[in-house]
């Protein structure tokens, strides 16, 4: 009896051993910062679908914040150079950007950071499904992806950013999101 209830203790353990290991490199998964952008799910520490207070217990108290329509976008200017847009109290969009002279650490798992070229974004993500410009900026879009780059493209903006990549965003993929 005291060997079967060994094996047992034992086949519980080796059970919550893998199930602990898998929790650690499920994509969606982050114990500590580790900078990196998976389309559709999160940037670093900041998932899609967490609370309100959930980002602020991570991030702290905002910059600023605006309010669109059922939406508030906050932005932290300080170290992390992010923003999230809430929806109904849940994050539905993160945003990372390039900001007068400073970019931050985080990296597409395709390799891609603030900085990347064109021709980086579309040897890694393949042809943008859609593409808009506005004022001097174009956003390449990946819809199905989740994921968007934007780029500076007007002579006003700084050349050390003009014609890379000076923002990303993660969102839910969906084709008829835009």
């Amino acid at each position: 009896m005291a060997d079967r209830m060994k094996k047992y203790k034992l086949r519980l353990l080796i059970a919550a051993l893998i199930l602990f290991t898998i929790s650690l490199t499920s994509p969606g998964t982050v114990t500590a910062n580790d900078w990196k952008i998976l389309a559709g799910v999160r940037v670093g520490d900041i998932s899609l679908s967490l609370s309100t207070g959930e980002i602020l217990q991570i991030l702290g108290e905002p910059s600023g914040s605006q309010r669109r329509g059922s939406a508030i976008d906050y932005y932290w200017d300080r170290n992390h150079l992010m923003g999230v847009t809430i929806i109904s109290g849940i994050v539905e969009l993160i945003s990372t950007k390039w900001y007068d002279g400073r970019a931050h650490p985080y990296e597409t798992d395709k390799g891609i950071r603030i900085g990347a070229s064109v021709e980086d974004v579309r040897n890694a993500y393949g042809s943008e499904e859609d593409r808009r410009s506005d004022g001097g900026r174009e956003i390449y879009a990946y819809w199905k992806q989740g994921i968007s780059f934007l780029f500076l493209i007007s002579t006003t903006f700084p050349s050390e950013i003009r014609g890379r990549v000076a923002g990303i965003q993660v969102f839910r993929p969906n084709p008829s999101w835009r």
